[in-house]
């Protein structure tokens, strides 16, 4: 069968494209002669993915491209077997007009009309503010035959808009047995480094002043740590480089302000763009704590039990936080107050249990579910 996974790949994510590696993986595992086809910007670097770089028609370029975008869609629609959407939150508006999710509901009512299968696996859905959204995301699932939802909240805004589609509560998809097997969990590591995870938001969400009250909040964290673990090496970790929010880029330009530089200070922080599992072997598994922006940071955190702070910019991060009695802290909260050492001590003090662990990987399996039907 020709399967077309649709989410938000060859955007230069780790975290998108270590999902896109384990559905690639599940399908083939259940289906050998699958092809696999991928809705990239540029092509992953994935084994055995066929790229269709259909976003590299509109990214920046006139909405009159649109047309032709869409007719390339449907071509390709006329191709494969299942359009799967798989992982990550495409489905939110921070307020405002989300035009991917109009452009996705016209493509899987499209999709339903020429007798294709629709999946939602490992998806989140945060605050949709405006009634049009939910109206596209009632049109997406009601084309679906299947739709499965990684936490409470996107589940129950799945279940409240009443279609007949069959909607499940998994969990994120690299909680998958098939990813986490690929680390050593079980070691103890050194615990001698601090994790940081930032991501460039409102750089996409606009609001310049809040940007600078990030960035401000930052130093002052990279600074409380540094003097409250003055043995521990600091981590800026970045999950996006060249797209999006431009976490390197960022996290680059936080290093160069910081204030009272000296050789000691510099030595002890250090900017990393994890790529490989060894790489993620050594971040995570030798982590003290994480705090972090960026959800897969946090749910790395979790895969090797380390304890983390999510800094809530969206649903997504207090609903993880949450499955593991983890603390977070709202993005408003975190810009007026920052964190300081006594958060710092009982986050330290705090550990991700491995029962709730074993419950997010049970729950996982809701992910794949599909393909004994497919």
């Amino acid at each position: 069968m020709h399967y077309l996974v649709w989410g938000y790949y060859g955007f230069d994510n780790l975290g998108d494209e270590l999902m896109l590696g384990v559905i690639a993986a599940r399908i083939r595992e259940r289906d050998p002669g699958a092809t696999v086809s991928v809705r990239c910007l540029e092509a992953p670097d994935i084994r055995g993915i066929d790229p269709f770089p259909v976003e590299q028609m509109i990214a920046g370029r006139s909405p009159l491209m649109l047309i032709p975008y869409m007719l390339r869609i449907m071509k390709k629609l006329m191709e494969i077997d299942v359009l799967v959407i798989g992982g990550g939150t495409l489905f939110l508006d921070k307020g405002r007009h989300n035009a991917s999710m109009l452009v996705l509901a016209v493509i899987c009512q499209a999709a339903r009309l020429f007798g294709k299968r629709i999946v939602i696996i490992g998806a989140g859905i945060d605050t949709l503010a405006l009634g049009i959204n939910r109206l596209y995301l009632k049109l997406i699932l009601s084309a679906s035959w299947y739709a499965c939802f990684r936490d409470d909240h996107s589940y129950n805004i799945a279940r409240s808009l009443g279609t007949r589609t069959q909607i499940q509560r998994g969990s994120d998809i690299l909680f998958d047995p098939s990813f986490m097997g690929r680390f050593d969990t079980s070691h103890l590591g050194t615990h001698d480094r601090v994790v940081l995870s930032f991501s460039d938001h409102f750089r996409t969400w606009h609001s310049p002043e809040r940007r600078e009250q990030l960035s401000a909040r930052i130093r002052t964290l990279l600074g409380t740590v540094r003097e409250r673990f003055p043995g521990k090496q600091i981590i800026l970790c970045a999950f996006q480089q060249r797209y999006g929010e431009q976490d390197l880029e960022y996290l680059r330009s936080i290093m160069t302000g910081l204030p009272g530089k000296d050789p000691a200070s510099e030595k002890s922080v250090e900017l990393l763009v994890p790529r490989s599992d060894k790489d993620i072997q050594d971040l995570f598994g030798n982590a003290a704590f994480v705090i972090g922006m960026r959800f897969h940071a946090l749910v790395l955190s979790a895969i090797f039990g380390r304890p983390f702070l999510g800094i809530d910019i969206e649903t997504k991060i207090r609903e993880l936080c949450k499955d593991f009695s983890m603390p977070s802290i709202g993005i408003d909260e975190f810009l007026a107050r920052g964190i300081d050492a006594e958060d710092l001590d009982r986050l330290m003090s705090s550990d991700p249990s491995r029962e709730h662990l074993d419950r997010q990987c049970r729950l996982t399996a809701a992910n794949f579910s599909w393909l004994e039907h497919a």
